[in-house]
């Protein structure tokens, strides 16, 4: 699965909340593995007419969708007792500033509209992006 946020990005929350399903994960464990915060996640998932409601970045769709890929996956395979947990690593490119005069970089994920980061240090700014 490629991310493609031009031509796939649907923040609406029934899309979301039927994703969250298919994973089987509770909204607090799908938070931790897309990297937001509960109540974020709360707000992505509520009706559209509510106060709390917020758009779903596209990066937080694409983690829905991958671990509902990957649940239905699970599901329809045979287990057996040995089976390993692999991980599958997105590689992207990203865009890296510094602030002139100051020691903070920035850095925006151009193929995942709302990814960015901050870091005091180059290698604090890699390790943010790394969590994703």
């Amino acid at each position: 699965m490629k991310p493609n946020a031009q031509t796939h990005y649907n923040p609406d929350p029934d899309y979301l909340r039927e994703l969250v399903a298919i994973t089987g994960l509770s909204q607090n464990q799908i938070a931790k593995l897309c990297g937001v915060g509960n109540r974020a996640m709360r707000s992505y998932l509520t009706f559209t007419d509510s106060q709390s409601y917020q758009k779903a970045p596209y990066a937080v769709q694409f983690c829905l969708e991958c671990l509902a890929q990957a649940n239905h996956s699970l599901n329809t395979q045979t287990l057996d007792t040995n089976l390993t947990t692999k991980t599958k690593m997105l590689h992207l490119p990203i865009a890296i500033t510094k602030d002139e005069g100051m020691a903070n970089y920035g850095s925006v994920v151009p193929d995942v509209p709302g990814c960015y980061g901050f870091g005091e240090s180059l290698d604090e700014l890699l390790n943010e992006h790394n969590r994703w």
